[in-house]
């Protein structure tokens, strides 16, 4: 998950439209107003409220026949703080990772609802590699064998990996522990600049990141090599609705959303988002691929 602080400059780009949204409180027609809160997960809740809060601004400007007079953020630590925020109606709208927004949704706290473009990208896979010249073929083969990722609440560093492990009928344990020919001890490294690192140099005999994260950090290296699993393709990046959000606000919302890439302000906003290109309708299929995804004890 990206932590980048907004800058000053950007910052006071969007002071006005910020104070325009607050400004709305004193209009006639919003005594009943409220806020439209958007949730997502971080260790640093400061700096991902300054990255969310011009996205809810905007769409709660767009909001305002539905008597919503402002945009909020809301972070949390933990998946389940979120939960009970979105079960409760403090929170409307979570945005995260597709993986990230699974657990969400077996917590029974939001419904699938859009997909977005973070970065320009749609859609993602992780995968397993190991050194060019190891005996390791496939996955089947890292039983008794060390993997690293990145960190737990890492989508394509730890989660989506560890899923297709256990879809395997494969064990993950920690701490050197291998208590089976089922069983692979599994580190965390903290980056996958570390991964990388560790399993060229003989720490680790095997990782997991996204694919196209490897090509990009492996460069020329990437010869030494070699990928012995690659994971189901799924979204980058989705948004939940919490489960009792009015049908006729959600279809306001899906408008706005998925319509301000192509004026000046929403694509503006969503370039400021971590250059989020747009918003669309999440495929059926990637739907499909999502429920096979396996937490086992992080469940």
């Amino acid at each position: 998950m990206d932590n980048d602080r907004i800058t000053l400059t950007r910052q006071r780009l969007w002071l006005p439209l910020i104070l325009a949204a607050i400004a709305l409180v004193a209009l006639p027609g919003l005594t009943n107003a409220r806020a439209l809160t958007i949730g997502s997960l971080s260790d640093t809740p400061d700096a991902e409220i300054a990255l969310f809060l011009p996205l809810a601004t905007y769409l709660s400007m767009g909001l305002k026949e539905f008597d919503i007079d402002k945009g909020k953020v809301r972070i949390t630590r933990t998946h389940e703080q979120m939960a009970n925020l979105m079960k409760q109606g403090k929170v409307d709208l979570f945005i995260d990772s597709s993986v990230s927004a699974l657990k969400m949704n077996r917590l029974g706290a939001g419904d699938f609802f859009l997909r977005r473009w973070k970065k320009g990208i749609a859609e993602y896979h992780s995968v397993i590699f190991t050194t060019a010249n190891s005996p390791l073929k496939q996955i089947s083969d890292l039983a008794g064998h060390t993997i690293g990722f990145e960190e737990p609440f890492s989508s394509s560093g730890y989660l989506l990996p560890a899923s297709e492990i256990r879809n395997h009928h494969l064990i993950l344990t920690k701490d050197q522990v291998v208590t089976d020919d089922k069983s692979i001890d599994s580190r965390f490294t903290g980056a996958d600049e570390n991964t990388l690192m560790w399993v060229l140099h003989g720490r680790l005999d095997a990782g997991a990141m996204a694919g196209n994260k490897l090509k990009k950090l492996a460069g020329p290296l990437i010869s030494e090599l070699k990928i012995i699993h690659t994971s189901s393709t799924i979204p980058y990046h989705v948004m939940l609705t919490r489960p009792d959000l009015e049908n006729h606000l959600q279809a306001a919302i899906k408008d706005l959303l998925t319509t301000m890439h192509s004026t000046v302000v929403g694509k503006r906003v969503l370039n400021d988002f971590e250059r989020t290109s747009r918003f669309d309708e999440i495929p059926v299929q990637a739907i499909t691929e999502l429920s096979t995804i396996n937490f086992g004890s992080d469940q």
